[in-house]
């Protein structure tokens, strides 16, 4: 039988480098006998219908971008079998570092994408299966979304707004940049937080999410969270001076900030977040305000395994 893949990118990959190097997998996955269809997608929209009407047809999406690449693929893919393989082309690319899939640039992504078809699925013990939980969240407009890795709101919203307005800036400094440019303005706000055993009113810099423990490009701010847990964990940072606020950063990106006696941290498979006028932003993409009711999808996706060179 056949395999087939649908690789979906972002269109700014269409042109230079990076789209010689797409058309390269494509190129020798076809050559080993695999029907590739490739699917260069504008808006975040567009790359969820291309996932929707490949999910059922196809054994295996490739999504090719960043985090909100690959959260408009999976917004697409949770209905149907085919499996999801990330090759990561953007600028935090948390989900793929995460679950361990490649970066465009890997010589050997091709043959990764070809082993992850061909492997045999009776074969590999259950507890070997990638099946991999989706965070869910509803908002207080309606509207509802997934994603892999983080949900968060408060001073992360502020972030995340002025790193989308410094897009000429390279991602490996941006996201720290904005941070220090909101830095000054930052003030903490009235929340509740709630699960089925805690109720927590309470005054907060952000309330962060966690399917996955990475976020802000390789920040631990959820740092035991796993998509393979079948729960959620929620990280609280109280209300802290600037100059604390200072200090705290850099320990995200080990962990280390969970020790902080300012920040709490909850696990539950369901999770309602009530609090000022705050847009929720998850896999660095802009989802819906406040209040949020945030869910876990447990074995929800299948994807390809980890990346081995």
């Amino acid at each position: 039988m056949t395999r087939s893949v649908a690789i979906i990118a972002n269109s700014r990959l269409q042109s230079g480098r990076k789209h010689q190097q797409i058309r390269s997998i494509a190129d020798a996955l076809s050559s080993a006998g695999v029907a590739v269809s490739v699917f260069f997608t504008q808006t975040s929209s567009a790359g969820t219908q291309a996932a929707r009407d490949n999910a059922h047809s196809v054994d295996l999406i490739v999504a090719v971008g960043g985090d909100g690449t690959v959260n408009s693929v999976v917004q697409g893919m949770l209905e149907g079998a085919a499996t999801l393989a990330i090759v990561a082309a953007g600028t935090g690319n948390d989900a793929a570092r995460f679950l361990g899939h490649p970066r465009l640039r890997n010589r050997n992504a091709a043959a990764w994408l070809l082993s992850a078809l061909n492997r045999d699925e009776d074969a590999i013990p259950a507890s070997k299966n990638r099946v991999i939980d989706v965070g869910q969240a509803e908002f207080g407009d309606g509207s509802k979304g997934v994603f892999l890795t983080v949900l968060s709101t408060g001073f992360d919203t502020l972030v995340n707004e002025r790193a989308h307005r410094l897009r000429k800036v390279p991602g490996a400094i941006r996201y720290v940049l904005s941070t220090l440019i909101e830095l000054p303005q930052c003030t903490s706000s009235p929340y509740v937080v709630q699960d089925p055993e805690h109720h927590i009113a309470t005054e907060a810099l952000l309330v962060a999410v966690g399917n996955s423990s990475l976020y802000g490009r390789g920040m631990r701010i959820c740092p035991e969270a796993s998509v393979f847990d079948g729960e959620l964990d929620i990280t609280i940072i109280g209300s802290v001076s600037r100059r604390t606020l200072v200090r705290l950063f850099p320990l995200v990106f080990s962990g280390k900030h969970m020790r902080d006696s300012r920040v709490t941290g909850l696990r539950s498979s369901v999770i309602t977040i009530s609090g000022p006028s705050f847009v929720c932003y998850a896999d660095g993409e802009r989802m819906g305000p406040l209040p949020a009711t945030v869910t876990v999808l447990p074995e929800a996706l299948r994807v390809a395994p980890a990346f081995t060179a």
